[in-house]
């Protein structure tokens, strides 16, 4: 994960709704094509994010805030 990706994580989580973000993650879960991306990319985002607010994520989107773009 770099800067930009951890930049582009926070965004997105500003931007859209959590009901919106949980709704939409059910339903890749769901498709035949998008299932095993879907969780593969959801195991990803726990291992970057979910170890505490010391983790590479965290650490990395503190950072970035106010980084235009």
């Amino acid at each position: 994960m770099n800067d930009k990706d951890a930049h582009d994580v926070y965004r997105l989580l500003v931007a859209v709704q959590t009901n919106v973000l949980v709704e939409g993650l059910r339903r890749l879960r769901l498709d035949d094509l998008a299932s095993a991306s879907t969780e593969q990319g959801l195991q990803s985002l726990k291992m970057l994010f979910s170890p505490g607010p010391d983790a590479v994520g965290c650490v990395i989107g503190r950072a970035s805030r106010g980084t235009p773009g």
